[in-house]
């Protein structure tokens, strides 16, 4: 078998038990199409790395029983960060993609017109979150990143946009970080992030589906990002920069409604413990403001279901969610058939979803990124071949 092929077959296994494991050999050939003296060669290595165990025995009325082998979904962790500004969110997951662990802290946002310094200040933030949990860098599998952001150079830099934001522009997020960690680091737009965690919770994945999120920015504004996926997919365009809905947000202290200004110091400091009948103005001043992009993302692809996330308005979410329907149904009628839902994930949607999108890329070519370990920059183990990339287009 020529090295191609034995890497296919390796991978074939891997998706198989990921997906749909334990199996037993029988099974896994009849999954993947493989011969028994096949699957026996492709297990033994996967079974020493550790990337593949034993589990058991399928039960049988008669003969022996067969071996089960699933996939170690402990084999590595993945890390995901949602860069929101004002906050750092970090969530550890296995290789299935389940939660393990997430924690929430402020920026130091005195530092976000340097952004060497404030990365360098997030990979502090990953060590000791890492070190908590009796792991390092070698125990990673890579790292996902999102940030409302503009990705550069086919997604190894940074550039932001906005009156609110850090004023950077091409900045080698991805290089930094790979050098402080030395693990692979994949960059991409919150948006994109949010909606990819939001499709775990939908029943099959959508022929398309659109996803809009209102997060509150940390002088007053608040920001609304747009994704879309394709079956499943990420459509990030030519540079990964489709949808990213460039000066959709609103910044109170200029809307110019008396209602509004009244809300700017409210929001300013945050809108937990807001009185409600400024949650139901502040609703309704969004409504105003956004209903006219959402329109647009409607009617440039055509969805089958757009997903809203409006979880910073509290109980008036739902209310948001039902006028934005209403109001849209309205003006396009029938040509336009789609179903309109509230978002499930929670506040972790953007760091689960960059931890998902990782391991998404990483089993689009599984031997690469599991299958052999070598030397990483910082003398530790790395999942990856060296001079191959398993996350595809993004660096």
């Amino acid at each position: 078998m020529t090295r191609a092929g034995w890497a296919t077959t390796r991978g074939r296994i891997l998706r198989a038990l990921r997906a749909h494991g334990p199996l037993t050999k029988k099974e896994l050939g009849r999954l993947c199409d493989l011969s028994r003296p096949t699957i026996d060669k492709a297990l033994r290595p996967l079974l020493a790395e550790g990337l593949v165990r034993q589990d058991g025995f399928r039960p049988s009325t008669v003969g022996r029983r067969s071996v089960l082998y699933t996939f170690n979904e402990r084999y590595k962790h993945v890390l995901g960060i949602d860069f929101e500004i004002p906050q750092l969110n970090l969530v550890l997951t296995d290789l299935r993609g389940d939660l393990l662990s997430c924690r929430s802290q402020p920026l130091p946002l005195e530092e976000r017109s340097e952004p060497i310094a404030l990365l360098e200040h997030v990979a502090d933030r990953i060590e000791v979150f890492l070190s908590e949990r009796n792991l390092s860098s070698p125990d990673l599998l890579g790292v996902g990143l999102g940030a409302p952001a503009f990705l550069c150079r086919r997604g190894e830099r940074l550039s932001f946009y906005g009156e609110t934001l850090p004023s950077w522009r091409d900045v080698p997020a991805k290089a930094v970080l790979e050098e402080r960690l030395g693990v692979p680091v994949l960059l991409g737009n919150d948006a994109n992030f949010m909606a990819l965690a939001e499709s775990v919770h939908l029943e099959g994945p959508e022929e398309v589906l659109v996803y809009l999120a209102l997060r509150q920015g940390a002088y007053g504004d608040i920001r609304m990002g747009g994704a879309v996926l394709l079956r499943g997919e990420i459509f990030g365009g030519a540079h990964g920069n489709a949808v990213s809905l460039r000066d959709a947000y609103l910044q109170l202290r200029q809307a110019g409604e008396k209602q509004a200004q009244a809300l700017d110091p409210l929001l300013s400091r945050g809108l937990r413990g807001i009185h409600p009948g400024d949650l139901r103005r502040l609703r309704r001043v969004l409504e105003e403001h956004l209903l006219v992009p959402m329109l647009n993302l409607i009617t440039l692809f055509d969805p089958d279901r757009l997903v809203i996330q409006a979880r910073m308005l509290g109980e008036e979410e739902e209310a948001f969610v039902e006028r934005c329907a209403r109001w849209l149904q309205d003006r396009l009628g029938d040509r336009f058939p789609f179903r309109v839902s509230r978002a499930q994930e929670g506040e972790w949607a953007c760091a689960r979803g960059a931890a998902l999108r990782v391991l998404q890329s990483a089993f689009d070519a599984p031997d690469a990124a599991l299958g052999q370990r070598t030397e990483h920059p910082k003398g530790g183990e790395s999942a990856l071949e060296p001079g191959r990339n398993p996350f595809g287009g993004f660096g």
